[in-house]
């Protein structure tokens, strides 16, 4: 795809924290309008990528575009003012605390305009009559169910009309119902926004329902990418472990150790 036809191109990005390479030479692609998931282990950088793509972090080498914006080059306001086009669903929702749901999504809108309040409200109650939750806005977040939780942040995330939304997580430790709204609402505000999402997760379900391209990470790279009948038809053995959730494999059951008996029976050893 040429580079008007992708909001994020990522050519060799490398990173490491604490001395441990966390991604190594990972390069990808992510369309216009489309829905692309990136899935895989827990631990292979898949939060990282976002935070790359946000800003939070800069990769030690690479080239990581957004919008045509070398993120990692650019000075804190542009940064600030590329964030605006970027929405962004955490995993435990953040919402705050002291605040009601109305006020929860009106805060970027208060902080990044100073759009008259009538203004502010129909944007505000717009956006929650999207997400199905119009008549919870004077609810504070201790009131909410998990599921309402995410549909309050997704509201949030996507109040200031961004051209790009990230899900970290979007469908853990929901129950079948509330996982099945989010899964329409990714699908239905992709469509009825017209903007791209990214969607970060290790449930490979939804990810493969959803989605109309998925990479899979592992080992800092991009171990698979395609169409989900690609990935659901991959040779490799890593990613077939993976998406069939077999516990041993390329990736073992058992860290790596000395021998069992050895271990078990050397008394001499220092625990």
């Amino acid at each position: 795809m040429s580079q008007n036809q992708n909001i994020i191109t990522l050519t060799d990005l490398y990173l490491k924290r604490g001395g441990k390479p966390i991604l190594s030479n990972l390069s990808l692609t992510v369309p216009r309008g489309k829905i692309t998931a990136v899935i895989g282990p827990s631990g292979v950088g898949k939060t990282t990528l976002l935070e790359l793509i946000g800003g939070r972090l800069r990769p030690d080498t690479g080239y990581l575009l957004v919008e045509g914006l070398s993120v990692p080059d650019l000075g804190r306001r542009d940064l600030f003012e590329l964030r605006k086009r970027l929405g962004m669903l955490f995993q435990n929702g953040a919402l705050l605390s002291d605040l009601d749901v109305y006020e929860n999504i009106a805060f970027p809108l208060r902080e990044h305009t100073r759009l008259p309040e009538p203004v502010l409200r129909q944007l505000i109650l717009m956006k929650l009559e999207l997400v199905g939750l119009r008549g919870a806005r004077r609810l504070m977040p201790d009131e909410l169910s998990g599921g309402m939780t995410r549909r309050v942040a997704l509201a949030r995330a996507i109040v200031m009309d961004p051209k790009l939304v990230m899900y970290d997580e979007p469908f853990t430790g929901l129950d079948p119902i509330s996982k099945a709204v989010i899964f329409k609402l990714i699908k239905k505000l992709n469509k009825t926004l017209s903007i791209t999402s990214i969607v970060v997760t290790h449930d490979v379900g939804e990810a493969i329902q959803i989605a109309d391209f998925v990479y899979m990470l592992g080992e800092g790279r991009v171990l698979a990418s395609g169409t989900a009948d690609e990935i659901q038809n991959s040779a490799r053995d890593d990613v077939r472990q993976f998406l069939q959730a077999q516990p041993d494999g390329p990736v073992p059951f058992h860290y790596p150790a000395t021998d069992y008996f050895n271990d078990l029976f050397n008394k001499d050893e220092q625990i």
